[in-house]
């Protein structure tokens, strides 16, 4: 949905400028580009990202762990050197990844294959003439493979980008190709066909007995193949044989894609997800657009979202299977969504498979009545963590979820997730949204307000806006731009870090989002494709929302000889407030949009808008003048009531922000109240 939602969204862009900027009074980024508490380091034995999902399992997990910083390498099929789109920019299909493997970055575009190299971005080689390319290559034993919509697999040199050989399958291959270790399997119209990797031989064809839609997946431990046919049913073939092991239409739904408004569903622009300690797959099918408001408002546990979809089975997106048998594992308490406006909705996220303290767990977007009450149904969606049994987190049954602070997700907003580590990336129209999960303790998750805790990661939108402070620009002037905004930051442009110390904010849509990278300035991107976030070695990659990479570095403070940049004075103990900081008068406040200042005086207005937060005023609310806000959650932090604080006269510390949505206020945002001394 490509509007605003009417919510206090633009608190997320103060998250760390109080806490990590003024109370640990340091923050690594500035000249060289390095983010707060991003990737660390990695060699070259950190793991590669070799095929769509990074496994043939398409768990889209990479292990490699969270650090300290990250840094903006490069960038490939995107922006030029003024932050602007550029003419010759190559279109990519949504489903397709990049790939690494050999230090080498493989991504698919405009029907040819490119090889880049890992650590710079430089096109090494690229390989075209080989029909309509839409799926993810895969990267093995130094050969790349890739199918075509001709119906022939190749095989390519991974070093030099020359044929090896070729095979016709007989059909189209327009999906992601999977290694088993010692085959390769491939679909091709309705066929599953298994090949030897060197040779191309064929080993087995399983015939479907029609149109297979879905890249194949592989569960190592079960010795089986899961892919999905355009008639919604799931076939499980094994796959030393090549033979049937079972056929399940798990939905009770038909196929169809006539009407978006009836009773029919789609596998199409899905794929099979393995959860192999658990002998499990999820599949996901694509539901129209009125489900969005099918059950009315939302159910708020799990119990009542669980019922609610055993009552009306017909709106049950997401399928969680037996490996073994192809019978209902348990039912996810996850009602559909995915992204769309005006009618038509796409193919909800997958969830990310992660083992937790041994344990596998399913990161994927749910429904939940609880962040929204009273809310349109386009607006009760939030990050979650799925237990996939009964005894991983005590009260909790399989399909169960637990919810994970993040950022403000839309239930028809719902796109692309990976994970790096203990980073969550939500792939979105407007930004790629990171956050690291720094407690998921059992006695969090159980309500929206207590949720499993998180902290910003790496961030980048698509299209950062700047305009000059206090004033408003017009996006017509550039690319795409419609109407009139005003950006509440300042980020000039910087070819080398493509960084934003103030905050990542966009024009066109005012949400705005934690200090990070961006990818085009004042303007827009091309064509549409699926952005994905993935790891090779010591790098991420980020396929963006137009189908261009930019590759970030990670480095420890202990190597790469990376010096952090320290942004202002060093800040001395949170609970001694008398370190400097540029002391302003409430009526200046709209010049210091984008800083961190301290403004004193006496609050002559509070008013309580709670559930939301209580608003405060040196003059009075919402007249164009200076605010200060409390949110609801950070409210316990107090050892008094903030609505106390009429006729009290004050000092408040914190980053100038503008009030989100009107735009016309500066504001502060206190979420310690160690940043709030009353005099």
């Amino acid at each position: 949905m490509n509007y605003s939602r009417q919510l206090a969204a633009i608190y997320q862009l103060g998250l760390l400028f109080t806490t990590i900027v003024i109370l640990n009074g340091l923050s690594f980024l500035g000249a060289t580009g390095f983010a707060p508490s991003q990737l660390q380091t990695a060699d070259s034995t950190k793991p590669e990202w070799t095929e769509f999902g990074q496994n043939s399992s398409h768990t889209n997990f990479a292990p490699q762990t969270i650090g300290q910083q990250v840094k903006f390498v490069w960038d490939w099929n995107s922006a030029d050197k003024k932050g602007k789109s550029q003419a010759d920019h190559l279109p990519v299909s949504d489903l397709v990844q990049p790939i690494t493997g050999g230090n080498r970055v493989y991504m698919v575009a405009d029907n040819a294959v490119y090889a880049l190299k890992l650590l710079s971005g430089e096109v090494l080689w690229s390989y075209d003439g080989i029909g309509t390319l839409t799926g993810t290559p895969l990267y093995l034993n130094e050969s790349v493979y890739v199918g075509s919509a001709n119906g022939k697999l190749y095989q390519l040199d991974a070093i030099d980008g020359k044929l090896i050989r070729d095979v016709d399958l007989g059909g189209a291959v327009t999906t992601a190709v999977v290694s088993t270790g010692s085959m390769i399997i491939a679909t091709a119209n309705s066929d599953l066909v298994a090949l030897d990797p060197a040779t191309l031989n064929i080993v087995w064809k399983y015939d479907a007995g029609g149109a297979l839609v879905t890249m194949p997946a592989f569960s190592a431990t079960q010795n089986v193949v899961v892919v999905v046919g355009k008639d919604l049913y799931v076939h499980a073939v094994d796959a030393t044989t090549g033979k049937q092991k079972w056929r399940v239409k798990p939905t009770v739904r038909e196929f169809s894609t006539e009407s978006q408004e009836t009773n029919f569903a789609a596998a199409d622009n899905g794929w099979p997800v393995i959860a192999e300690q658990h002998g499990i797959v999820f599949i996901r099918f694509r539901l129209e657009w009125n489900t969005i408001w099918a059950l009315g408002g939302y159910p708020m546990t799990n119990d009542q979202i669980r019922a609610a979809l055993l009552a009306s089975p017909e709106q049950q997106a997401l399928f969680a299977m037996s490996l073994d048998t192809g019978k209902t594992a348990f039912v996810p308490a996850v009602g559909n969504g995915g992204e769309g406006d005006g009618g038509v909705l796409s193919m909800g996220p997958l969830p990310v498979i992660k083992q937790v303290d041994g344990q596998e767990v399913a990161y994927i977007i749910w429904r939940n009545g609880q962040t929204c009450v009273g809310c349109d149904g386009r607006e009760d969606a939030t990050m979650g963590e799925m237990v996939l049994d009964d005894h991983t987190i005590e009260g909790y049954a399989a399909g169960d979820v637990r919810f994970v602070q993040f950022d403000d997700i839309q239930t028809d907003e719902m796109l692309t997730l990976s994970m790096i580590g203990d980073t969550l990336f939500h792939g979105h129209w407007l930004v790629d949204a990171g956050r690291t999960v720094t407690d998921r303790n059992a006695k969090l998750g159980d309500t929206f307000t207590n949720p499993i805790k998180t902290k910003d990661a790496l961030y980048v939108i698509w299209r950062q806006c700047q305009c000059p402070a206090g004033q408003n620009c017009n996006p017509v002037l550039y690319a795409g731009g419609s109407g009139t905004t005003s950006c509440g930051i300042s980020c000039p442009f910087d070819v080398i870090t493509r960084y934003c110390d103030a905050g990542l904010y966009s024009y066109g849509d005012t949400r705005a989002y934690p200090e990070g990278f961006y990818q085009y300035h004042n303007d827009i991107q091309h064509t549409f494709s699926l952005p994905f976030t993935i790891a090779g070695g010591n790098m991420v990659i980020v396929k963006t929302d137009d189908g261009g990479l930019m590759g970030f570095q990670s480095a420890s403070s202990h190597s790469d000889n990376v010096e952090p940049v320290l942004v202002g004075n060093p800040m001395p103990n949170p609970d001694n407030l008398t370190w400097e900081l540029p002391t302003i008068e409430s009526s200046e406040a709209m010049e210091y949009v984008g800083q961190i200042v301290k403004v004193c005086g006496k609050i002559t207005s509070v008013i309580s808008h709670l559930p939301k937060a209580i608003y405060m005023s040196f003059t009075t609310v919402h007249d164009g003048q200076m605010m200060v806000r409390v949110f609801r959650k950070d409210l316990t932090k107090f050892n008094y009531d903030p609505m106390t604080l009429l006729d009290k006269s004050i000092c408040v510390s914190g980053l100038m922000r503008l009030y989100y949505p009107e735009l016309n206020s500066p504001e502060i945002i206190v979420e310690d109240p160690r940043l709030l001394v009353v005099n």
